[in-house]
């Protein structure tokens, strides 16, 4: 029985090494597929975080493109409304005479400064200068409606951004007019005539 044994041991034996090699090479393929597997994990990972940035900053310059277009479309509205670029005095007289015919207001005394740099803006913007044309003007009204009409119609017809800075109503002083209604109230008022323009 142990020559058998021995007899059975030398013929298995290179079947054995040929298992043991087998094995190993197995055991190499599998740690050598491991190894292959992770890097392509980490590879896969770092593709999509790759692919995760470049659609973040897609995103934003989207975000930046739109902001852009906004901008520019501001830019356009105020260019359009007068608002930027030099100021139009003599648009601006012409508009106060045109409301003070359409409205018929009784009296309208006034007085447009010469153009300053505007002092109440916040903050600062690098290429434009905010300027103010103060006008200082004395209305006499039937009511106080006659008032409220004329600064709205300064604010729709003249190219510039108005602000009424101060506004006083008082009763008008009683004078003996040849013709025409009797004026109630006077008005003393200062309005900022407010344009944009590039820095000189």
């Amino acid at each position: 029985m142990a020559a058998l044994a021995s007899v059975d041991l030398k013929r298995l034996r290179w079947n054995l090494v040929l298992l043991a090699l087998m094995l190993s090479i197995g055991g190499v393929m599998l740690s050598f597929a491991i190894r292959e597997e992770k890097t392509a994990l980490q590879t896969q990972r770092r593709i999509e975080a790759a692919r995760s940035e470049i659609r973040n900053k897609l995103a934003r310059a989207q975000e930046e493109e739109q902001e852009l277009r906004d901008k520019i479309a501001q830019y356009n509205r105020l260019q359009a409304k007068g608002i930027i670029g030099q100021e139009h005095r003599l648009e601006w007289v012409e508009a106060l005479r045109a409301i003070k015919l359409e409205r018929r207001l009784i009296d309208l005394q006034y007085e447009l400064a010469p153009q300053k740099p505007f002092d109440a803006t916040p903050g600062s913007v690098a290429e434009f200068e905010f300027m103010n044309s103060p006008l200082k003007m004395q209305m006499l009204l039937l009511h106080e409606g006659d008032l409220l009409h004329f600064i709205s119609d300064i604010r729709a017809k003249p190219q510039a951004y108005t602000r009424v800075r101060r506004c006083s109503i008082q009763r008008a002083t009683v004078s003996t007019r040849e013709s025409g209604p009797t004026p109630q109230l006077r008005a003393d008022c200062e309005i900022d005539w407010i344009t944009i323009r590039e820095k000189r």
